[in-house]
């Protein structure tokens, strides 16, 4: 028992040791990230607008690891309670980065408001809005939820 404990006890140190070299080099590529931002923005502010291809600015370079669903809150919540239809949301996701390359883009989009809480469908079909700004709404996918549960319900 005593060579397992010791064992483990040193994999602990070395993980330990190897979470802390990498949280140091992650937080050194952090600030040069945010550096080299800052200064690509300079550079597109003194070039202009028209000098610099859609697909190469800051704004595309920034945001490919950004979850759609974090993209579609950030746009719902600049829009004052008003709800979106999904095909436009859908639109806004995509010119914010959001990694919607499908040939059904909206359905994608749709699949994923309807599993994530922090979306409701307020007013009629196919428009949504934020749950923070309908509380008294049902889940999109309560009604789903319902469903599945009376049917496991209903299996036992």
């Amino acid at each position: 028992m005593g060579n397992l404990t010791e064992a483990l006890m040193e994999e602990h140190r070395r993980l330990q040791n190897d979470i802390e070299v990498l949280q140091k080099r992650k937080s050194e590529t952090d600030k040069r990230l945010k550096d080299d931002y800052d200064r690509l923005a300079l550079v597109e502010e003194l070039l202009g607008p028209g000098h610099v291809p859609q697909n190469e600015s800051r704004e595309a370079l920034q945001s490919p690891n950004r979850d759609i669903t974090d993209i579609a809150v950030e746009i719902l919540g600049e829009r004052e309670k008003e709800p979106m239809h999904y095909k436009d949301l859908t639109k806004e996701v995509q010119a914010r980065g959001g990694n919607l390359k499908t040939t059904n883009a909206p359905n994608v989009l749709v699949a994923r408001l309807v599993s994530d809480g922090r979306f409701v469908r307020p007013t009629r079909r196919g428009y949504y809005a934020l749950r923070s700004d309908y509380p008294d709404v049902k889940s999109v996918g309560a009604r789903k939820q319902r469903i599945n549960s009376n049917n496991g319900q209903n299996k036992q």
